[in-house]
């Protein structure tokens, strides 16, 4: 996922989904200026042929040097696929440190962490308090450390906007805080997730979304949650958001295993951190 700004120029330009084949570097490609708005759809990089075509398209719209921009815009994707193709000498490289935290002790900047517990047990309203945290810079959950604030984003399979609204501003009101506008962004979900990433990527990129939460694991997948397939998917789209992430998901049922996320093994594994939420009531009536 990148975003361009073209120096000297009022466009901007946005790469996804960036991929090399023999059929050269392709990647979904979007355009904006400020009397041009936006366009969307596939646009080739490589070969310069399909380059041109695009080029031609952009300069019906609004007159600006198109040819140099789709020029610079094609060497960041060709250099960032470049990049991740880089053979390493382990012998020679320097480690980078540790993912800085964004919410210590549980959400690492662009790393999957797994809630899972029983039906009831309050996973979305700990998914709230994380993500109440990160937006307002407050402790919601009780011993956090807020690194870092920034807009988050609730995909949703299993609830309604009314509903769920109405769960963030009671978790709000029991905090005494108050919701800023724009940070705390919703979006009801239907249908595997795998068919829209590109969708969630964009709202991500356009609204500098921090962290996401994935309510749930089974309803999000595209396939048997017991096949470590349905778990590369998942993950696999928590790679490309590239933020901070919580995947919510019940426990399992098998007997052997009854300690562990509901599901194939592989949520446990590609996780980052593995949090179990479990419902205690006090001790005391309220009175």
């Amino acid at each position: 996922r990148l975003r361009c700004s073209i120096d000297g120029s009022s466009a901007a330009a946005g790469l996804y989904k960036s991929q090399d084949s023999r059929a050269g570097v392709t990647c979904w490609l979007y355009v904006e200026t400020s009397t041009l708005g936006r366009i969307y759809g596939p646009a080739t990089f490589n070969p310069l042929a399909a380059r041109s075509t695009v080029r031609r398209e952009l300069q019906d719209r609004d007159e600006q040097d198109w040819g140099g921009i789709l020029n610079a815009v094609s060497t960041v994707i060709i250099e960032g696929i470049d990049d991740r193709t880089e053979l390493i000498d382990v012998t020679k490289h320097v480690a980078s440190s540790d993912l800085p935290w964004l919410l210590e002790p549980y959400l690492r900047e662009g790393a999957p962490t797994l809630i899972y517990g029983d039906g009831g047990e309050g996973k979305s309203t700990w998914a709230i308090a994380a993500l109440l945290s990160l937006v307002t810079d407050t402790k919601v959950l009780p011993g956090v450390t807020v690194h870092k604030t920034g807009a988050v984003l609730y995909l949703d399979w299993e609830d309604e906007a009314d509903s769920f609204t109405r769960s963030v501003s009671a978790v709000a009101a029991g905090a005494g805080i108050t919701v800023p506008a724009g940070k705390f962004l919703y979006l009801r979900m239907a249908g595997p997730l795998e068919h829209q990433v590109d969708m969630v990527e964009k709202y991500i990129t356009d609204h500098g979304v921090i962290a996401v939460v994935t309510d749930s694991l089974v309803a999000a997948a595209g396939g048997d949650v017991n096949e470590s397939e349905a778990a590369r998917m998942y993950f696999g789209a928590m790679r490309q958001f590239g933020v901070a992430s919580i995947g919510i998901t019940h426990m399992s049922k098998d007997k052997k295993n009854n300690d562990k996320p509901f599901g194939s093994v592989y949520y446990w594994n590609y996780a980052r951190a593995v949090s179990y939420t479990h419902l205690t009531l006090p001790t005391t009536p309220y009175v």
